[in-house]
């Protein structure tokens, strides 16, 4: 399964300042995460061009784009960790493998480039607090660049095993 579920046990307080404890809670793979977000907003556009007098769907993919960009940027190892987390998924034959190989190409066309859709997007969800042009185009940079990382880790990785 494409998402790759892991439980975690968390503890602390609810909204309703109740204490809970060691409780276990599915979440999902936070690579596999990425992929799907890269699908879910390159959906996002595919819809508006449909649609382009409701505003829905850009809000989804800016929500999408922020998404990618903090789960990149937050990753643990990396984007060294990432390419190797995802690698044996997408080069190995597998019913999961067209979907990777889609959510890469995604990636490509839509991050891999500071002027590209979702770097232009990301900045425009509502919870990215940026108070000015420059600190965006900071941040649209950083992601393209990570997403440059992860891709070019990945070819190399692909060119290996060739």
């Amino acid at each position: 399964m494409l998402l790759q579920p892991q439980t975690v046990i968390l503890s602390g307080l609810t909204p309703g300042m109740d204490r809970l404890d060691n409780v276990p809670v599915q979440v999902v793979d936070l690579a596999m995460l990425i992929l799907v977000k890269a699908i879910a907003f390159q959906d996002r556009l595919r819809k508006h061009k449909i649609d382009p007098e409701g505003e829905k769907h850009l809000l989804q993919a800016a929500k999408h784009a922020y998404d990618i960009s903090e789960c990149l940027r937050r990753f643990p190892g990396k984007m060294e960790a990432l390419a190797e987390r995802i690698e044996p998924l997408w080069t190995q034959p597998g019913p999961e493998q067209p979907i990777i190989d889609d959510a890469l190409e995604c990636l490509r066309v839509h991050f891999a480039s500071p002027t590209a859709e979702g770097p232009r997007r990301m900045v425009l969800e509502e919870r990215y607090q940026l108070d000015n042009d420059n600190d965006k185009i900071v941040a649209q940079r950083q992601t393209s660049r990570r997403v440059e990382q992860l891709l070019r880790l990945l070819d190399k990785r692909l060119e290996a095993t060739l």
